[in-house]
């Protein structure tokens, strides 16, 4: 935990860029208005529509929906002037960035081009050490009044074992949430690991907080715009300080928002840069999303099939060999792109 009675932090908070992973996209929502034809945005966006992953229900209005890159695009065709709506989550945006070779900026700017207009862009920070950023110090922050803010209200939840009632992910601290989820900026401050635990059952990480702001609307088109300004998203923790700043404590002035910023939350957002767009990270997303996918959906069925068998396995190498056979050209990619950087 950092001295919140004032004192320097510690050197690895100033030096810590191993510590903490670039900022980058978490989420990506937007409206083409002057884009009739679907399937050739689709096309063009790298991901031709399925009829067979079309959604039998609409969203937000539209009527015809499909999967796309894990996220979703759909139409109304009683309502062009509704445009071609794009929902795309981490896990598409990853996939995006797989098929394109585009870094997040490259993305935007991109979109921007096709007449995109943006409905929701989702920010995110990753930090992996206790030393830059612990969520007691948060709770201290807000308990002892020294957050200035645009929001007024902050919330704290936690993820506890059903079974046992522990903290899930070794914290009693599950974090924060700041501003209600229909403000045009809402920041979440969270610990990352304990969410992965809570779904996964395991993490990759021994420590991991995520900070992360979610802007739409107008706030939307305004970050856009901002990161095409600036070729990058270095923005971010000075607009992070915009919406929260916290004080150190002792100060007397009655005006809190001229009192002296706290050295580690200074510290923390000037380390905010653009992550580079490093491919191997986004294959390795796929492979972790795939895992899961597998620990998820098909363990059950494969463990009965495995004990039916009295754990012959040669009937699963047979069903290997014939998926080999029918990679999708994504998966192919990927193996080429993980071959093509070893």
């Amino acid at each position: 935990m950092h001295d919140i009675t004032g004192r320097q932090p510690s050197p690895c908070c100033n030096t810590g860029t191993p510590n903490t992973g670039g900022i980058f996209l978490d989420w990506l929502g937007c409206t083409f208005l002057n884009n009739g034809d679907i399937r050739a945005l689709a096309r063009e966006l790298g991901e031709p529509l399925d009829d067979k992953r079309k959604w039998g229900t609409g969203k937000l209005g539209y009527t015809e929906v499909w999967s796309f890159f894990g996220g979703w695009i759909a139409q109304n065709l009683d309502r062009p002037d509704m445009g071609i709506h794009l929902e795309l989550p981490a896990i598409a945006l990853d996939q995006l960035r797989l098929e394109t070779k585009k870094a997040d900026v490259a993305i935007i700017s991109w979109f921007a081009n096709k007449g995109a207009k943006f409905t929701r862009l989702d920010v995110a920070f990753d930090i992996f050490s206790k030393d830059i950023l612990d969520l007691a110090d948060i709770s201290t922050a807000i308990q002892q009044g020294l957050c200035v803010s645009r929001w007024r209200t902050a919330r704290e939840f936690a993820t506890y074992s059903l079974k046992d009632g522990t903290p899930v992910g070794g914290s009693d601290l599950g974090g924060f949430t700041f501003g209600s989820r229909s403000s045009r900026a809402y920041l979440r401050i969270y610990n990352k690991r304990q969410e992965r635990i809570a779904k996964t059952g395991e993490c990759e990480r021994d420590y991991w907080v995520r900070v992360e702001m979610e802007y739409k609307g107008d706030n939307a088109i305004a970050v856009s715009e901002m990161t095409m300004r600036n070729s990058s998203l270095d923005w971010f923790g000075a607009n992070l300080r915009y919406y929260l700043d916290i004080k150190e404590p002792g100060q007397t002035d009655e005006n809190r928002s001229r009192w002296e910023t706290a050295s580690w939350w200074v510290s923390l957002t000037a380390m905010v840069k653009t992550r580079l767009p490093l491919l191997r990270k986004v294959v390795q997303n796929v492979v972790i999303a795939s895992k899961r996918w597998i620990k998820e959906q098909v363990a059950p069925t494969l463990a009965f099939l495995l004990e039916w068998e009295g754990g012959d396995i040669s009937w699963l190498s047979e069903v290997m060999q014939d998926g080999i056979s029918r990679l999708s050209p994504r998966h192919q990619r990927v193996l080429e792109n993980q071959l093509g950087e070893a």
